[in-house]
């Protein structure tokens, strides 16, 4: 059952996804700035933990608040979305984007959550409602995807021949990437076997996520690139040549028994 956490401002959408039509499993609600679960089936089988996170309002507000409760709102709401897989982040249609949005979804990036955008407009209609459970359902989906090794090494092949591993500057040094694999998912996260992971700037890695992310198809999860570069090799000990001292001991001995003649 996926958990899926919105964070709305009031519960309009999640009744709106949760209405008459839809399989009501049970019920849980805590006190008002509560995180609020309802578990629901849709139509085709698939079950939902939708968790309503009464909003997060911003900071100068939260600390406004005379008893410290909006506080303790946005802590459980920060706790709501780290249990969840997919954040729902609802926009007003009227006062646009906020600084606010922009800290959320750098909140869930670092969470390593799935992401769905949804720009909310008063009476909106039945239909774009089922529209964001599609998304839903697909990042969702993206978030726990597996890539089978050949895959994922094919695209690899393609994204270098578009764009070759920089090269280090002052010297003939070029970055080699050797193969790659997935090592966990949610969120999906690939690991890059290379000759020196110094040789890869932050450009590059940019560029070798956005085509995994356009090739394999995971515009709303995020993307976990590791790279890891081969073990350098201990300098080897020199061994003492056997001849030279055996050489010199002779030498010794010689010496000493000439002076005994």
């Amino acid at each position: 059952m996926a958990g899926v956490a919105l964070l709305v401002g009031k519960s309009s959408l999640l009744n709106a996804i949760a209405g008459e039509e839809r399989s009501i499993v049970c019920d849980m609600s805590g006190t008002t700035r509560d995180a609020v679960d309802t578990r629901i089936t849709l139509p085709g089988g698939e079950r939902l933990t939708l968790i309503d996170t009464a909003g997060i309002r911003k900071r100068a507000r939260v600390a406004g608040s005379p008893d410290g409760a909006e506080q303790i709102s946005v802590e459980r709401a920060m706790r709501a979305v780290r249990r969840a897989d997919v954040a729902v982040l609802v926009v007003d249609a009227v006062e646009g984007v906020t600084q606010q949005d922009f800290r959320l979804s750098e909140m869930f990036a670092s969470e390593g959550k799935a992401v769905v955008v949804v720009v909310n407009k008063p009476g909106m209609p039945s239909r774009h409602v089922d529209d964001v459970v599609a998304a839903v359902l697909e990042a969702g989906e993206q978030h726990r995807r597996r890539v089978s090794t050949a895959t994922l090494n094919m695209v690899l092949r393609e994204a270098t021949q578009w764009k070759a591993p920089p090269t280090q500057r002052g010297s003939l040094r070029k970055g080699r990437i050797y193969y790659a694999t997935q090592a966990g998912m949610r969120p999906p996260s690939f690991v890059f076997f290379v000759n020196d992971e110094k040789l890869f700037h932050d450009d590059y890695r940019r560029y070798m996520e956005r085509q995994l992310r356009d090739n394999l198809g995971f515009p709303g999860s995020p993307l976990r690139l590791f790279w890891r570069g081969k073990p350098k090799r201990e300098p080897r000990a020199k061994k003492p040549t056997s001849g030279a001292g055996a050489g010199a001991g002779g030498a010794r001995r010689g010496g000493a028994d000439g002076g005994k003649e």
